[in-house]
């Protein structure tokens, strides 16, 4: 029986290159092939998720998720079985530079790998964005087969998905909720989101607030700044929770009016793409992953906070706008039909591995 091991750095739950691991392993095993997941370090138990230090298979084909500094690379660069590199894209160094210099030394690192990655083989190469692919594609050494493949989002929103969830307690009443869901670090913006929120709810909509959904360090510099900017100019209704399960997520996105980011740097935008599944209108400031999965009406390029504030306002007062806006930007979940992403996930697979 012919063996498909992916090689991932972590594994954590209700993470998505963690939910994409998995799925895949159970795809792989649906499919009749042998697959096991192997890493450094997993907070999930399962009996296919083994220690990398403990792969001795000659005869495996490898997929490697490739997404922060780690050793697994040196020990894929070893490795003489075919392998396949799904790039998740790592976060440039240089936004950690002032508010966590040991990230920011990780990071450099996490940059340094990518050339490394040079000195190996890989049958293929796929990026879970036209964005990643073009950007590991020009760090590596010429690669004939290149892909490009988002996660199987679609399975982990039917997962999530429960239309009879009760609406959040916290948001019960009729106060304008904002939303935006991500790891509070330097690129991802949440003191922007927090500045355009301080201008929107004092001179448009004070019945407002702000929730703020990602893993969060207290002791972290970006947290305690985060922190500070609110206590210090005295922004009342801002919420901020660190990771919740996909049922819980799911009652935010429900309770929400609308998803705002002002993120920097995406590989990859699967928040946005569960607000769109959900119904919630989206804003975001433009980078190129957004420009991927959304409309041209939905991204705006100036980060001034009237400007912000104002167009938060139109999907507030004008429902004929906010429809349509939810009407185009639901569209590009066509992309993502579990049919479609699997049936492609397959065929790369077989054609890369010469199945």
């Amino acid at each position: 029986m012919v063996s498909i091991d992916q090689f991932v750095d972590t594994l954590v739950p209700n993470d998505a290159i963690s939910n994409y691991c998995l799925q895949i392993k159970d795809l792989l095993q649906n499919l009749g092939f042998t697959s096991r997941i192997y890493c450094q370090r997993s907070l999930i138990k399962h009996p296919d998720i083994l220690d990398y230090r403990d792969f001795d298979n000659p005869e495996s084909r490898i997929i490697f998720h490739h997404s922060t500094f780690s050793p697994l690379v040196s020990k894929i660069i070893e490795m003489k079985q075919p392998k396949i590199l799904i790039y998740h894209n790592i976060t440039p160094a240089a936004y950690f530079r002032n508010d966590n210099f040991p990230y920011y030394l990780i990071f450099k690192e996490a940059e340094r790998q990518n050339y490394v990655l040079r000195q190996t083989k890989f049958e293929a190469v796929v990026g879970d964005s036209k964005y990643n692919l073009k950007v590991i594609s020009a760090l590596l050494s010429p690669v004939k087969k290149k892909f490009v493949h988002p996660p199987f989002l679609t399975l982990q929103f039917k997962k999530s998905r429960q239309d009879t969830l009760p609406i959040d307690d916290l948001v019960k009443d009729k106060y304008f909720n904002i939303i935006f869901v991500g790891r509070i670090v330097a690129n991802k913006k949440q003191d922007d989101l927090v500045k355009v929120f301080e201008y929107y709810s004092k001179f448009i909509n004070p019945k407002s607030r702000l929730i703020l959904i990602g893993f969060f360090s207290p002791n972290e510099p970006v947290f305690t700044y985060l922190y500070q900017l609110i206590k210090k100019r005295q922004i009342n209704n801002v919420i901020i929770k660190a990771n919740v399960n996909p049922e819980k997520l799911a009652s935010y996105y429900r309770s929400c009016q609308l998803f705002l980011s002002m993120s920097e740097h995406e590989g990859f935008g699967i928040p946005v793409l569960e607000a769109i599944y959900y119904g919630v209108p989206v804003l975001s400031y433009r980078i190129p992953a957004m420009e991927e999965v959304l409309p041209p009406a939905n991204l705006f390029d100036s980060k001034d906070v009237q400007k912000v504030a104002d167009k938060i306002a139109v999907i507030q007062i004008d429902k004929r706008k906010k429809n349509k806006l939810i009407r185009d930007q639901s569209k590009i979940l066509n992309k993502f039909q579990d049919n479609i992403l699997i049936a492609d996930f397959v065929k790369l697979i077989k054609s890369s591995f010469n199945l």
